[in-house]
């Protein structure tokens, strides 16, 4: 999933139509039309119903749509502000999973921006092994990654611990604040789309106790959806349904499932001016997450 994506469904959805969308960001209509499809594909719900004057937003694209609209904003804005100094300043390129929207990225992206002289941002959203590779590469100043067992070429500076609970429809059977994991046998897990093998740790967890299927979602907002919508049960993130969620309850699983390592990394050998601002944010944001109540 790239962000030329969410920029074709979010010109789309605030133009009312794939051709006035394609006028406004100056592409052709088939790219902005493919662009949509295969964002529905990805996503695995319809975003727009097309009609004669142009394309009305389904329930499922307006939910997508006011999740991501502000993020999206931010991240261009960021681009943006990078790309017109990259010629006069040195440029951090970072790699990012998808929790670092919540933990660190836009901390990050301030802080490198703040430096004298600034520091511009590229950004990159990969899988940690593709930010692994990158990194040592020399092709990334620094990168989110999950996982405790990383590579010992990297220094890593942990950030949070991302601990998972089982989101369920409200009919749900069950009672109480925990779910056997072994009651989940014949469920349909629905899952973020993610090359994760720390992700993938936990799913075997999940399967050592009960025999599943896995129904793949892109981003926390299609799985509130599809939860709700009581087409499954799912595995997320303490905290990332918080407020809580109209026909969703979370439940602790039973036994409990691993907790996954959430930190910055960079290249141990890597003494560029932008990794050691990495490393010096990191830490800082490190601190500051230590000091939270």
């Amino acid at each position: 999933m790239e962000l030329r994506h969410l920029r074709s469904f979010m010109a789309v959805f605030e133009t009312g139509g794939f051709r006035r969308a394609a006028e406004l960001e100056f592409v052709v209509q088939p790219a902005i039309t493919r662009h949509v499809k295969e964002l529905e594909r990805a996503l695995g719900v319809r975003l727009f119903e097309r009609t004669s004057k142009g394309a009305e937003p389904t329930s499922a694209g307006t939910d997508f749509y006011r999740a991501i609209a502000p993020r999206v904003r931010a991240l261009l804005a960021a681009i943006e502000q990078s790309s017109d100094e990259l010629n006069s300043r040195a440029t951090a390129r970072i790699g990012y999973i998808s929790p670092a929207l919540r933990f660190g990225l836009p901390e990050l992206v301030q802080g490198l921006q703040a430096t004298e002289p600034p520091i511009a941002v590229m950004l990159e959203e990969l899988g940690t092994p593709a930010i692994t590779k990158r990194l040592l590469a020399g092709e990334l100043d620094g990168g989110f990654v999950a996982g405790d067992d990383l590579d010992p070429r990297l220094t890593v500076t942990p950030i949070t611990r991302l601990e998972f609970v089982i989101a369920v429809p409200d009919d749900h059977q069950r009672s109480g604040a925990k779910i056997k994991l072994a009651t989940l046998n014949g469920a349909n897990l629905i899952s973020p789309v993610a090359q994760e093998p720390s992700h993938q740790q936990l799913i075997d967890a999940i399967r050592e106790q009960a025999a599943i299927t896995i129904q793949d979602a892109f981003g926390i907002d299609t799985i509130r959806s599809l939860v709700g919508a009581g087409l499954g049960v799912s595995l997320v993130p303490k905290g990332s349904l918080e407020p809580a969620t109209p026909g969703i309850r979370l439940l602790a699983p039973d036994p409990p499932l691993p907790s996954i390592q959430v930190g910055i990394a960079t290249r141990t050998a890597d003494e560029s001016r932008q990794a050691n601002a990495v490393r010096s944010i990191a830490l800082r944001l490190a601190d500051d997450r230590a000091a939270e109540p």
